[in-house]
């Protein structure tokens, strides 16, 4: 877990550069969670267990249902939501986690199981911790100071670019991403970070394919076999009704006939090349250029991240169903579940490397040091195979 702590300053203090690099190094941080790879929830439209490594204090549960339903959200074996009203549309409530029958502690695993029964159509959309009682919740952000060209860079100032950066502390741990790599049409749910969304995938058998963000038909009907995968760039700034920057959103994925299966799942951008500068004993201060920069970077990467921590559950894909899935290397630890007898594996994509095992774990979670693996580099791609459940985090516990 990255730990956000920002120096403080005093009046008449001399400056000094390896302070400013403190800072420098915070806002670079909080720049590349802004930059990293969006979190991926598997929706979904039949009774299902979902994990989730406990964190923050609210878990706001969406889904719609039609007909005479009733929906029930289990939590670690007891019954915390009852809903009996047919939710034509995206409807969300929400489980203070410190208040239900047997509340989970800091950094355990608990279980989620969601069942609807009595629909004639129903989805899970979404299983969402967060630090914010509203699940539009977007938190309290301190604006960051700018300078004038003149200005004496001083303590006030100085603390309010601290207390800018404090307020993003929750969003600079990025939450675990990981997905399953569907063979039949699937809905995800992510939140927008970047502009482009791309979505791989392998199709064959006369296969049709079409792709639609938040219900708008993003990539149109192809046809065409792709026995060596292909991927698709939908701009999301071009899809009418699409998210904006910060906002969550629906991608479905649809298999009309044939064979697939989903690869990777990732929204890119050309990088910008502004970050946070260095600074060297013996720099000239005020140099407005460079310390504006710190503004800069915060108030971009707030409207993309917010102020508020959160993360989504992850699905159990259950024994017998050879679930597989992908993920990028953005944390050290793979956590996993895997109950059964034969041992799921961790897959270079590149088909270069050699498979690694990983044994059953029965009911419990395993961890595995993705370090420990020499040729898979930061951001790297990799794939896995027979595992029940997976998570991404920096703690090893």
């Amino acid at each position: 877990m990255t730990v956000v702590v920002a120096p403080t300053w005093q009046d008449g203090e001399l400056l000094s550069a390896a302070k400013l690099n403190q800072i420098t190094d915070i806002v670079n941080a909080i720049k590349g969670a802004s930059m990293a790879p969006t979190a991926i929830f598997m929706q979904t439209g039949e009774d299902k267990t979902y994990y989730c490594r406990h964190r923050y204090r609210y878990l706001h549960v969406t889904w719609y249902n039609t007909g005479s339903p009733t929906l029930t959200v289990n939590v670690n074996g007891n019954n915390e939501l009852v809903d009996t009203t047919a939710r034509t549309s995206a409807y969300t409530a929400t489980i203070d986690l410190h208040g239900i029958t047997a509340p989970p502690t800091d950094g355990a695993w608990y279980n989620i199981l969601v069942t609807c029964s009595g629909e004639t159509a129903y989805r899970l959309i979404e299983l969402r911790e967060s630090s914010a009682s509203s699940p539009t919740g977007t938190g309290s952000y301190t604006s960051p100071p700018t300078w004038t060209a003149t200005e004496v860079v001083g303590a006030t100032k100085l603390n309010t670019l601290r207390d800018s950066i404090a307020s993003l502390a929750e969003v600079t741990n990025s939450p675990s991403c990981t997905w399953l790599r569907a063979t039949d049409s699937q809905y995800y749910r992510l939140r927008r970070r970047q502009r482009y969304l791309n979505v791989n995938y392998v199709a064959t058998n006369s296969p049709s394919v079409q792709m639609f963000v938040n219900g708008t038909l993003a990539v149109a009907t192809d046809t065409t076999a792709y026995p060596n995968g292909t991927t698709k760039t939908i701009d999301l700034s071009g899809v009418s009704g699409g998210p904006a920057v910060g906002a969550f959103y629906d991608l479905e994925f649809r298999r009309n006939s044939g064979n697939v299966m989903v690869g990777f799942i990732v929204e890119t951008i050309a990088p910008t090349a502004t970050y946070a500068p260095t600074w060297a004993e013996g720099d000239t201060l005020p140099n407005d250029t460079n310390v504006d920069k710190y503004a800069s970077i915060l108030n971009a990467a707030y409207a993309i991240l917010g102020a508020v921590g959160w993360q989504f559950a992850t699905i159990d894909a259950q024994v017998g169903q050879h679930p597989q899935w992908a993920f990028y290397k953005t944390k050290r630890y793979l956590h996993y579940r895997r109950n059964g007898s034969t041992s799921a594996l961790l897959i270079d994509p590149a088909g270069v490397e050699d498979d690694i095992s990983l044994s059953g774990t029965g009911d419990a979670f395993g961890t595995y040091d993705l370090d420990s693996i020499g040729w898979l580099t930061p951001g790297g791609l990799l794939l896995g195979y027979e595992f029940d459940a997976i998570w991404l985090d920096d703690e090893a516990g």
